[in-house]
């Protein structure tokens, strides 16, 4: 195993304006008081309570315990939540500290370590839809009405940009992981309502798909932030892990300081970012993808609702959430409860967004094949904030099922990179086996 890497992503924060290396981080500090879920259940159904995560310094998971059987890549036992840190490999994949002096030793940590694994929970994947969707609708509703501190985004550059694609244990963060990007949303029960004519599987063919949404902005929202849309997309399925991507409109915040949430369209596909910041945190994010710009869907179409699997899953390229009109909020500065409040006010039943598909990267016209029609309240939660966990895809892997697709995309323009190819960066597995 390879041993822990120079601190080399510093040189890359620094360029940051403003950037101070005493800046408060969510790894080394306190979310506050705890918030117990006395009202929610475990991932199994049971009744528990789940504490607000306390960052404890020393990250991974020093005076923190880990999850209950976590293991690594080479089945080492933890004694210490998993977490990344920038002199392991540059924060590329989350470790744990190890018993029986199982793993690798650290030098400069003067203990063993292991790279963490994060195997399917087959229990609560076992479930049915609706039991997954009401496990985690408890939760939000017992924690209602609150949110957490809003993290330093660059404190990105101490996270695993891998285990946003990899975790695919359940839809509960690992402990202790914080959302540096979009820390505070509100979470919408929806429907999907797809018409009849749609040529798509999975979570995509006709008829109503039940799921959730999360709505907030990438960065705190305050009097001179601007707004950054973005919204995390779940869909529950039988049997099997949940469908999830994220929709877009752009890493910077929304033009000539508007700050309607609904102002513009969202896409699982973006432009390449302009500044500096973003162009920053795009390069931490390739640490998981060559496409940074893009998320995956081949996922979403694989299984049916029921948990049926697909044998040919069928998907657009590009799936955009198109404003119905139904909503909209005042263009003017907005803080962080307005905009929360805006959120709740909107009535169960409204439709969102239409969901527009492009088929391929030359398809110059959409095609209506659904709607997200809300079934609940949106509310702002802790356990939303600190726990709801939305997968990413890589979009390798929805090029591996359409490979004609890279004939039409450009490497510069849509992805931001110098080259793409079917092959993603390795998984953290693939890489420390």
């Amino acid at each position: 195993m390879p041993k822990p890497s120079p601190i080399t992503c510093l040189a890359l924060a620094s360029l940051v304006s403003g950037m101070a290396t005493s800046a408060p981080c969510p790894i080394t500090g306190k979310f506050g008081a705890e918030c117990p879920f006395a009202a929610g259940k475990d991932l199994n159904g049971e009744v528990a309570s789940f504490p607000n995560p306390q960052m404890l310094p020393g990250h991974p998971g020093k005076g923190s315990e880990p999850d209950e059987g976590q293991k690594t890549i080479h089945g080492c036992t933890c004694q210490s939540a998993c977490g990344a840190s920038l002199d392991f490999g540059n924060a590329d994949c989350d470790y744990c500290w190890t018993d029986d002096k199982c793993g690798s030793y650290s030098w400069t940590r003067f203990k063993y370590y292991d790279y963490c694994a994060y195997p399917e929970d087959v229990k609560y994947n076992d479930q049915s839809y609706l039991e997954k969707q009401s496990y985690l609708w408890d939760n939000i509703v017992a924690t209602k009405d609150s949110y957490t501190p809003y993290p330093n985004v660059l404190n990105a550059f101490d996270e695993s940009m891998k285990t946003s694609f990899d975790y695919a244990t359940n839809d509960v963060m690992p402990k202790e992981r914080v959302k540096v990007i979009h820390g505070v949303g509100a979470i919408c029960k929806v429907d999907m309502q797809v018409s009849g004519d749609s040529p798509y599987t999975g979570i995509f063919q006709p008829g109503t798909a039940a799921g959730m949404v999360r709505m907030g902005s990438a960065l705190e929202v305050t009097e001179t932030s601007g707004m950054v849309p973005g919204i995390g997309v779940k869909f529950f399925r039988d049997g099997v892990p949940s469908a999830n991507w994220v929709e877009l409109v752009s890493l910077a915040p929304l033009p000539d300081n508007n700050y309607n949430f609904f102002a513009s369209d969202f896409s699982n596909h973006i432009a390449p970012p302009a500044d500096t910041v973003t162009k920053i945190l795009a390069e931490k994010f390739k640490q998981a993808s060559g496409c940074v710009t893009m998320v995956g869907l081949s996922d979403a179409a694989a299984f049916c609702q029921d948990g049926t699997p697909v044998e040919s899953p069928a998907f657009p390229f590009e799936l955009r959430f198109e404003n119905t009109g139904e909503v909209s909020f005042p263009e003017s500065v907005q803080t962080q409860e307005e905009l929360i409040a805006n959120m709740k006010a909107i009535a169960v039943g409204t439709s969102l967004f239409n969901v527009v598909a492009y088929e391929t990267p030359a398809s110059t016209t959409g095609v209506k094949i659904g709607e997200i029609v809300t079934t609940s309240e949106c509310l702002s939660s802790t356990f939303g904030d600190s726990h709801f966990f939305v997968q990413h895809q890589r979009v390798e892997e929805d090029w591996a099922i359409y490979p004609e697709w890279l004939d039409d995309i450009d490497a510069a323009r849509d992805c931001g990179a110098s080259s793409i190819s079917l092959d993603a960066p390795p998984t953290c597995a693939e890489k420390y086996a």
